[in-house]
């Protein structure tokens, strides 16, 4: 059942007399557990946060990531049925399940039985933002899904059913054409979690905007106590001089940060395919970007908005031109939050490949 505009408002949708109930499965991250739920709410629907971890403590966090809770029979069995307990007692329509660490094949496959067994018109749908080579996926996962979507263009061409839907904003939609540039506090500006990778890189690109006299923002945010250890210890080694916190930055001054920019960079995760919140953010916020990801050539908006594309062996950076707005407002209904989330409810596909085609595997 559709429940919105062909493109998303920036007023409320009337709810329905019977809207549609969403259980949206997905772990606490820099507050989406809270802005998809609003989001979908405001199409129309009815939606409620399910935490997709059994806990938040960092020893959960770690032995969830190691894949080593998910190998314990009686935990995954117990977290399959709460799980199943909540949506049920929720009486969702649609299941909305990004990312699941808990929820490998074979568990997605028992939830889906229990799901099934009681509320048989029950849809599930899947959706990643972790490239297959940093989160395990396999196509039992996909197939035990009733609609399977991902971030990644390479993954969905390795894996049958597998569909294209990037990341998405959050800004109005109303603005005809970029909105108008504040002055640049910063030439350029980086915020995110930390990465090995993105240490080293980052290091380099100091060094050249400090040789350049270039001013900039840099600030990396240490999830844990050991994380934040590692990355301290490879700032050493790489001389990264440049803030790195287990204060993570509220979303609403990140967002300050990057509108007082004159350039924003993005360092994807090492193997990811897949764009980054940050740079969807970046593009449609009207600012130019410096990213390291070259799969940025492969999606529709490249050529309407300024993204220029570095080499991270050799990370020279520039500021892009301004971009051809002439498909500016089409663009930025297509990647809000509100059009991703009518794609996957609605178990649409949608195309975001440039007309050129594939250009990197």
């Amino acid at each position: 059942m559709t429940a919105s505009a062909p493109w998303p408002l920036t007023v409320r949708v009337v709810p329905m007399s019977n809207p549609v109930r969403v259980a949206v499965i997905v772990n606490q991250f820099q507050g989406y557990e809270k802005l998809i739920p609003k989001a979908i709410e405001d199409l129309g629907f009815e939606a409620k946060w399910i935490d997709a971890r059994i806990g938040n403590g960092f020893l959960v966090k770690l032995l969830t990531r190691l894949g080593i809770l998910q190998s314990i029979g009686g935990i995954t069995k117990s977290y399959v049925e709460r799980l199943a307990r909540d949506i049920l007692a929720y009486g969702a329509d649609k299941v909305l399940i990004i990312s699941p660490e808990m929820l490998r094949g074979r568990e997605l496959e028992q939830l889906r039985d229990h799901l099934k067994k009681k509320a048989p018109d029950t849809r599930i749908v899947l959706y990643l933002w972790d490239s297959s080579s940093n989160r395990r996926l396999d196509q039992r996962m996909i197939d035990a899904a009733d609609a399977a979507y991902s971030f990644d263009m390479v993954d969905c061409d390795n894996f049958n059913g597998l569909h294209h839907t990037p990341l998405f904003h959050f800004h109005s939609v109303d603005t005809p054409e970029p909105p108008e540039r504040h002055p640049s506090k910063y030439d350029y500006c980086f915020v995110g979690t930390g990465r090995v990778r993105r240490v080293k890189i980052l290091a380099e690109i100091i060094r050249r905007l400090k040789s350049d006299k270039k001013s900039f923002y840099i600030y990396l945010y240490a999830p844990s106590f050991l994380q934040y250890v590692m990355f301290r210890i490879c700032a050493i080694r790489y001389r990264f001089d440049a803030p790195i916190s287990r204060v993570r930055v509220p979303y609403e001054t990140y967002l300050d940060i990057m509108t007082h920019s004159a350039c924003v960079i993005d360092v994807e995760q090492e193997n990811q395919n897949g764009l980054t919140i940050r740079t969807i953010d970046a593009i449609f916020s009207g600012l130019p970007l410096a990213t390291s990801n070259r799969h940025v050539f492969e999606h529709d908006f490249y050529g309407y908005v300024p993204v220029k594309v570095f080499d991270p062996e050799n990370p020279v950076l520039s500021i892009p031109a301004a971009p051809n707005t002439e498909k500016w407002r089409d663009l930025l209904k297509k990647y809000h939050v509100g059009t991703w989330a009518t794609t996957i409810l609605d178990e649409r596909r949608e195309n975001y490949r440039a007309k050129f085609g594939k250009i990197y595997s």
